[in-house]
């Protein structure tokens, strides 16, 4: 029995069964085929049998016919060639069955079974394009196919990427766990290993399982099952059973599902790709934000005082051993750096590494930040999200300030650490992951604990190891180190000349105490390449609180024969050079305007111009400078949070509409920070 399947776009538009004899195809109502659009002619092609075969035949059409994308004037329509007449595509389906009657004056309604389940088949591969998750994918086949075939029972095997092995995708109406050593699954591994479909219609009469405990205890009856083929490579198994004598599947069935499964075998494998690029996305996001890090010469822990070269040789033995680490140090310590050098040390660097801000995640969504969601698990679930640990699967997961989180959430992250086992939000269905936990907080976890705050059985959990990171203050030999890193790296950026630090300007940087730590000193350093006019760093170009902090009375430095200590031996280049970054620090403090800088130095505005182009200070290229500078930084802190807006503006120490003003002005979207 012979079907002709006519689709537009990869929708079925038509469905009619073929019998001996000629169909002619056109736009005319008098044709037995009737294709109304503009790119078929009346009377377009004429299909004819021939004995077993099928012959499609041009009728001096507009627009021709092709067969497997070629022009031609007739050609042979056999299974699996695909023949184009105007918009439509014409596609030949062979389905065992009885003798076909007689071709009808015009197509009539099909109302058999076999017609029925090919047309629900195929008007569902017609939906694969709209699916966006292989989860989706899946659900819509297995629960369609049940429902078309009248099976008991139904699941879907797809190739595991890390184990390597068929594993239950779906399942209907049994358990996972019983499928091990069933009859039901050596049926699907036999399809999967032959690439052929399987049809068992009686399985009491079938020597090889005769007796079995499986076929007793589950009562089956008939068992059909079809490899999802791309190329040369099975990608799962289909598999349904019967348990009804009156429901034994049939050759018409195998073939039908055959059918079905070329065709979704390509949709599994886009939706795979799709998950897939999901997942890759995310993983170039990771990248780009350690791109940035490098950028930023955070790539590497820079200083060598005893307390970072005892850090480095923690982090060389937590590269070489499995354990759960918590790191604790102040904000701007370099928690993340040192999370990051302990999974580059170790036998998972070239799996993910995910960091998340507890912190910042919103308390209504953490749990789906962490875990993933299913589609529609609550308003605004619009799609499937695949959630952190997942994105972490193979490598590493970074918790920052986990001393945030709720009891709730802590209870399902202690389930996670003990089990290797979570439920995306909306799903019972249970999911393995592999990661390593590195956990950090600058909060006293043990005042939580006594405060019932933070769980005792995750502290024990996570603390498998502690390591503490030194807050600057403690560690000041390494402050001229870390500043001329970062003078480095904004020299390369904005090529000024500056090639480190004065006297001064380092003794003053290594007596601030450094509240805001490394980000502190890092966002200082990048001020002073605003206002810095000299080839070094001065106490001129630093912010107030720290130029304090440089000595009363500077060491005498040698002077040289007939000159002077001072980067300029000339009084009147001297007296210019200070008078230039007198004027820039004013402008800087009234953020460049000029009427309100003119004021406070008791100067008339246009004395003030004239000295501005006197020394060559160009307002516009200072507001550049300045905007490049905020924008770096409001990106810098979005990073940090993970998008958090709130969080953000806490840590820029602005007011929320403060940022999101800027932000808008700067054009920055918090999501592509992320």
């Amino acid at each position: 029995m012979d079907r002709l399947v006519v689709l537009r776009e990869g929708v079925v538009t038509h469905l009619m069964e073929l019998a001996p004899g000629e169909l002619s195809i056109g736009r005319d109502a008098a044709n037995h085929l009737v294709l109304d659009h503009p790119s078929v002619s009346r009377n377009h092609a004429r299909l004819a049998s021939s004995g077993d075969s099928w012959t499609l035949s041009d009728l001096g059409s507009t627009n021709g016919i092709l067969i497997d994308g070629k022009f031609v004037g007739a050609g042979q329509l056999a299974a699996g060639v695909i023949a184009q007449v105007g918009v439509f595509a014409l596609q030949l389906v062979r389905i065992p069955g009885g003798p076909a009657q007689p071709l009808p004056a015009a197509p009539q309604p099909e109302t058999s079974a076999p017609f029925k389940a090919l047309e629900a088949l195929y008007l569902l591969s017609g939906e694969f394009s709209t699916l966006l998750s292989i989860g989706d994918l899946l659900e819509k086949m297995i629960d369609c196919l049940v429902g078309i075939f009248r099976a008991e029972r139904g699941f879907i095997l797809l190739y595991h990427p890390r184990s390597g092995k068929l594993e239950p995708a779906i399942v209907r109406k049994m358990e996972r766990s019983e499928l091990s050593d069933t009859v039901s699954m050596t049926v699907a591994m036999h399809a999967a290993t032959e690439k052929k479909p399987v049809l068992l219609d009686d399985l009491t009469a079938t020597a090889r399982f005769q007796g079995a405990r499986s076929i007793e205890r589950e009562r089956i009856r008939s068992i059909l099952a079809a490899p999802l083929v791309d190329g040369s490579d099975v990608l799962g198994v289909v598999y349904l059973d019967s348990q009804m004598k009156s429901r034994k599947f049939t050759a018409a069935d195998l073939e039908i599902l055959e059918v079905f499964c070329r065709h979704a075998s390509s949709a599994v494998k886009n939706a795979n790709e799709k998950d897939q690029l999901r997942r890759d996305l995310f993983r170039l996001q990771t990248l780009e934000h350690e791109r940035e890090l490098t950028e930023y010469g955070t790539d590497q822990i820079v200083g060598a005082s005893s307390a970072m070269e005892e850090v480095r040789a923690q982090i060389r033995a937590l590269g070489a051993e499995e354990v759960t680490t918590l790191i604790l140090g102040e904000s701007g310590t370099g928690k993340e750096l040192v999370a990051r050098a302990i999974h580059a040390a170790s036998a998972r660097r070239e799996k993910p590494f995910v960091a998340v801000n507890c912190m910042a995640l919103s308390p209504t969504l953490v749990e789906s930040e962490l875990f993933g969601h299913e589609k529609g698990a609550f308003s605004g679930a619009v799609d499937r999200r695949v959630g952190r640990f997942e994105l972490a699967d193979g490598g590493t997961l970074f918790l920052d300030e986990i001393g945030e989180l709720s009891q709730d959430i802590q209870v399902k992250l202690l389930r996670v650490l003990q089990e290797r086992q979570f439920e995306r939000v909306g799903s019972a269905k249970s999911l393995e992951v592999d990661v390593r936990i590195v956990a950090a907080t600058n909060a006293d976890l043990q005042k939580q604990l006594a405060a019932g705050k933070f769980r005792e059985d995750l502290f024990y959990r996570i603390n498998v190891f502690t390591m503490r990171l030194p807050p600057l203050r403690e560690r000041r030999e390494d402050i001229p180190a870390l500043a001329e890193h970062f003078i480095a790296h904004f020299d390369g950026r904005r090529h000024k000349g500056i090639r480190g630090l004065s006297h001064e300007a380092r003794e003053a940087l290594v007596n601030y105490d450094w509240p805001g730590n490394i980000r502190e000193l890092r966002n200082v350093i990048e001020r002073a390449f605003v206002l810095e006019t000299s080839s070094e760093v001065t106490p001129s170009s630093l912010p107030a609180e720290l130029a304090r902090f440089r000595p009363a009375s500077p060491r005498a430095q040698p002077a040289p024969s007939g000159g002077f200590a001072i980067g300029e031996r000339d009084l009147g280049k001297a007296r210019e050079a200070f008078e230039r970054a007198f004027i820039l620090q004013a402008l800087t403090r009234h953020d460049l305007n000029v009427t309100a800088a003119a004021l406070e130095m008791g100067l008339p505005r246009k004395s003030l111009y004239r000295k501005l182009e006197l020394f060559g200070i160009d307002l516009a290229r200072l507001q550049a400078d300045q905007e490049r500078q905020e924008r770096d930084q409001i990106l810098a802190a979005l990073r940090r949070s993970g998008g958090n807006v709130t969080a953000a503006a806490a840590d820029l120490g602005m007011p929320r509409p403060s940022l999101y003003r800027k932000m808008e002005a700067y054009r920055i979207d918090p999501r592509r920070c992320l």
